[in-house]
């Protein structure tokens, strides 16, 4: 079995490249005999990257196939990406599938395609989905639905969305529960690490991970934590790691002001090294988006043994089952009961530590590798 990947941005820091790369990684264990075409640039560098990436395992062969978009500079950018579809046809016929991971660069003119999709957000007429995306994102999502032989949704609230909201047939989608990193788990705090984040040995914290966007709920989960006693807001601090553009943050910061809490501290730009260390230290993990199509940092957190509040929309609940304190991100209230709870209940606190551990056992790359395979089977 021969699968193609589009390989020109897997080097890329993004939750879609890391899937992707995860996923190529554990199917490479598999006893059955795979072999992965990585369609790139036309420059050394970027094949001999894709090489290294993957240790230069036998059964990935990176091609150079697409030339440099930006070889006839800026003005010229649009007659080099005109032949993209022509590339994708010619290149799909020479292998058994393309796996189009990321919809949002998908190949319409390959006939062999499998595709992920991870949510479908930019339908949703909510106040925290930003507006203007709709238009682009429903002329994609129609090229993918039609032309797809099989669609992968992360979880069963993601495959329950498309079969109500754009009426796909059933039997086009599977589910295959994504996994998070191996390197979440349970450790021994290093606290002299932890010294940039403003923090002293054994305090106590309350840790909240994701990229700044409406949907991830910042606004509330503040406003939740500013309302709690002064006396625990003076015993547990709230570490806020967000990432995003100069535009994001400079939205970001202005809320901070209007929230002059001594013990909120804002990080962007987090090692996966310290967020292990972390989710190990956090008194627990706050989570509140309105909506996730899987909720990575949810299972990250319970993988590292640390108690989660999330929310009880979308696909939260599916990915915590009852490991979790789950509460309408609407509610501030809701949030700041789940926090008081949390940083005052230590027998709770150990509770919640357990059932996360054993429910985070449930999700494993070895999984998404074998559920993917059968997909890749039934769709040949």
């Amino acid at each position: 079995m021969n699968i193609g990947f589009d390989g020109r941005r897997l080097s890329e820091h993004s939750g879609i490249n890391t899937y992707t790369r995860n996923l190529i990684q554990a199917m490479l264990l598999l006893p059955e005999p795979i072999k992965f075409t990585l369609f790139s640039y036309r420059r050394r560098k970027r094949i001999e990257s894709l090489a290294d990436m993957f240790d230069h395992h036998p059964a990935i062969v990176p091609l150079g196939r697409f030339p440099n978009n930006l070889l006839l500079g800026h003005l010229g950018k649009p007659l080099i990406e005109s032949f993209t579809p022509f590339i994708w046809r010619r290149e799909a016929a020479k292998v058994d599938l393309v796996h189009c991971t990321d919809p949002g660069f998908f190949p319409d003119t390959a006939p062999n395609i499998v595709t992920n999709l991870h949510d479908l957000f930019p339908l949703y007429d909510d106040a925290w989905m930003l507006q203007g995306s709709q238009k682009e994102f429903i002329k994609n999502i129609s090229s993918v639905i039609r032309n797809s032989r099989l669609i992968i949704t992360p979880t069963e609230f993601v495959r329950r969305d498309l079969i109500t909201r754009l009426a796909v047939p059933e039997k086009k989608i599977i589910v295959t529960l994504y996994a998070a990193d191996a390197i979440f788990q349970p450790q021994a705090v290093w606290w002299k690490k932890l010294e940039r984040f403003g923090l002293k040995e054994g305090e106590k914290f309350f840790l909240s991970v994701g990229r700044i966007d409406p949907r991830k709920n910042v606004a509330g989960m503040l406003e939740a934590y500013t309302s709690l006693p002064v006396e625990v807001k003076r015993e547990v601090k709230f570490i806020l790691i967000a990432g995003g553009g100069a535009a994001d943050h400079a939205k970001l910061q202005t809320l901070l002001d209007k929230t002059p809490e001594p013990n909120l501290l804002h990080f962007s730009g987090v090692s996966n090294d310290d967020l292990v260390n972390l989710y190990n230290a956090a008194t627990g993990l706050l989570f509140a988006s309105f909506a996730e199509g899987f909720g990575l940092p949810a299972l990250e957190a319970m993988q590292s043994g640390c108690a989660v509040i999330t929310s009880n929309t979308s696909s939260l609940p599916e990915i915590v089952g009852d490991a979790a304190l789950l509460v309408d991100p609407h509610s501030a209230s809701e949030i700041r009961s789940a926090m008081l709870r949390i940083a005052t209940e230590d027998d709770l606190r150990q509770s919640m530590r357990r059932k996360g551990l054993e429910q985070a056992k449930k999700f494993s790359w070895r999984n998404t590798a074998i559920q993917t395979l059968q997909g890749y089977r039934d769709s040949l």
